[in-house]
This record gives C-alpha cells, structure tokens and sequence, in this order.
C-alpha cells in the first residue's frame, strides 16, 4: 500500500504518526498566538498603547493630586487666621480678666472677717506725696564743723560728701551757685546730692521732670532712699508694679517713714496672707515714725482683716487729728456704725472735718440716716 504523502502546508498529514524528529509533537496541534497575544493567550498590549494610557493615569492623578493639595493649603492658612483671631481674642480677654480679678480680690479683702465694703465704706487706703527736702538733711555727713577751705580741698579731690557740706551750707546761706555745688557732689557720686538737685527742679514752677527723674535714679542707685521714694513715684502712674513695690522697699529700708507708709498700701492692696503679714510690720513702723498715711493705712488693714475697731478708731483718730482727710472720713464711718465702742453722734463731727480738709466724698455725708 503507498505510502501517504505529507502535504508541506498541513501540520500533520490525517492518520499519519508524529515525526520522529519534530519535538513538541502532539503541541503542533494546537493554535498559534496572534501577533496581539502571548504564549499563554492573553491579551498583549503594544508599547505605544501603554505609553499613551500610563501618560494619562499619571495626569489624571496628578490633577487629582494637585486639586488636594491646594485645597489643603487653603484650609491650612484657614486654620492659621482662626488661631490668629482666637489668640488675640484670647489676649485681649486675659487683659480684662485681669482687671475683673483685680476687682474681684479687691471685694474679697472688703469681705473679708464679714466686713463688706458696703457695711464700712472705708476710703481709698492710699495718700501719698513727694518727699520733702528735710528727708536729706543739708551737712547730715558729720562734716558741719569741718571749715571750708579743707572741704574746698576734699571736694577738689572727689570727695562728694565734702562737696555736699558746702553744697548744703551755700543753700542755707541763700546763695546762687548752691544748686551748681549740689550738681558736683552728685557728679561725684553723693546720693543726698542728687536727691536735694532733683528736688529742687522737681519743685520749680516748671519743672524739669526729665533731668528730675535722671536725678532720682542716679541718687537711688548711690542708696539715697527719698530718691528711690520719689523715683516710684514719678514711674507709678498709679499702679504698684514689681519695679515701684521694689523702690518703696528699698526707700523704706532707708528708714524713708512716707515710703512705708506706700509699701504698707501696695502689700495691703495685693492680699494674701505673707503680704498682709508685711504690710502690718512696715506701716506700724511708718506710723511709729509719725507718717499719718502709715497709722491710717495700719487702722485701714485691722478693720479688714482682724476685726481691730477700737485699735484702729484710736489710729483713725490720731492721723484725722493731724490732718489726713480721708482718716477722718474712715472714722467717721466707724462711729456711725458703732463699731470699736466709738459713739455715733461723733461721726457728723468727722465728716465735717473729712470735709472742710478736702475730702469731697465726705462733705454732706453727715446728713444721711
């Protein structure tokens, strides 16, 4: 039987046996790859194609990408302008609490053993004013008898308390040039000096409160304490910073008794225990040193805050005495309410005087039930 014949553009003749030299054998059989296929049948995605979708998957996400990133920032820089907002808010609403609470501790020493400002009525427990010139005594440095022309020499040399002697003696013999000694005693680091020149432009009907001012820190620096009391007060403006509470003590360290009397006030102002303990031991120094805003400050603190009536009628009665106009009024409101055995037919007396010495709150007071 002749023998099948292969036809070359058929795979695999029909009935015929596998070609011993073809190594894949029954493989030949299956179908071929199209030129978009792989080997295993799926599908194969030309270069170029992917390049084209790749391109636009990355732009798609880059918008998407920018989009949120520029929303971010806006809501950043939103975020930034409310905590601006909130802490100038915020600032703003610490400097009124600040004024609340100050009002607030100063109603809770008003109420404090049961006495209400309301129930007493008490003036401002603060008076105070430049110290005199007395406070530096012209010559005070022992060197009164010491004969000029050996303090001219002493001074000539730097000696600034010789330079203050006859500064002090040229003052009290009304001469013209005092105020230009005290200028070169003070150069030549004398703390009287510059106390007694700063005084003395402090007091000119025009006064130079700048070069005053200069004055009073260079003689508190040289430890003159009425320097260092009339510097606090030139800077107080009317609030007790660390600095004025700091120049008060310095002053009254000095044994400057109207600088007490100030240290006295401001501690009794601020409260609490450790100042209230202070500020009784500075203004009974004060006070035993004769200064009437001392005494009266002193009585001030024991009817707030020990229940001391009589003891601070009689201190009450001793500052009005001599002249304190609103220690005349604080007495007055102690007699009218009986308080310390005081007798009440006595405060229309006090109000009176509280008056007549310039205390407006006073005048008329007496008249009411």
């Amino acid at each position: 039987m002749p023998k099948s014949k292969k036809c070359p553009d058929s795979p695999v003749a029909v009935g015929a046996a596998p070609d011993p030299g073809d190594p894949v054998g029954l493989e030949r059989d299956a179908p071929r790859p199209t030129e978009h296929e792989d080997g295993e049948g799926h599908v194969r995605i030309p270069n170029w194609v992917a390049g084209i979708l790749l391109i636009s998957v990355l732009g798609i996400g880059g918008h998407f990408y920018n989009s949120n990133t520029s929303r971010v920032t806006r809501l950043e820089a939103r975020v930034t302008r409310i905590e601006t907002d909130l802490n100038s808010g915020l600032s703003g609403l610490d400097a009124k609490v600040s004024i609340l609470l100050k009002h607030a501790q100063l109603g809770a020493h008003a109420a404090h053993h049961g006495n209400s400002s309301s129930e007493t009525d008490l003036a401002d427990s603060e008076s105070v004013s430049l110290v005199p010139e007395a406070a530096e005594e012209p010559g005070a440095d022992g060197q009164l008898g010491v004969p000029s022309p050996t303090l001219d020499v002493q001074c000539n040399r730097g000696n600034g308390g010789a330079c203050y002697t006859l500064a002090a003696r040229a003052e009290r013999s009304h001469r013209a040039d005092f105020l230009e000694r005290y200028e070169v005693a003070c150069r030549a680091r004398n703390g009287p000096s510059c106390f007694r020149l700063a005084w003395h432009l402090h007091q000119q009907p025009s006064p130079d409160l700048a070069r005053a001012r200069s004055l009073y820190e260079q003689g508190c620096s040289l430890n003159s304490g009425p320097s260092c009391y009339n510097l606090a007060l030139l800077d107080r403006n009317g609030i007790d910073t660390e600095e004025i509470v700091h120049l008060f003590e310095k002053a009254c360290e000095r044994n400057v008794a109207s600088a007490c009397g100030a240290l006295g006030a401001a501690l009794l102002r601020r409260g609490g225990s450790v100042n209230i303990t202070k500020a009784r031991s500075v203004l009974t120094s004060a006070c035993d040193d004769g200064n009437m805003d001392g005494c009266a400050n002193l009585a001030h603190l024991l009817v707030r805050y020990e229940n001391g009536f009589a003891r601070a009628l009689q201190l009450y009665s001793r500052a009005c005495t001599e002249g304190l106009a609103w220690a005349c009024f604080d007495k007055g409101q102690l007699e009218r309410l009986g308080r310390g055995n005081a007798n009440a037919a006595d405060a229309d007396a006090s109000f009176r005087r509280s008056c007549e010495l310039g205390f407006s709150r006073a005048c008329g007071h007496g008249q009411q039930p």
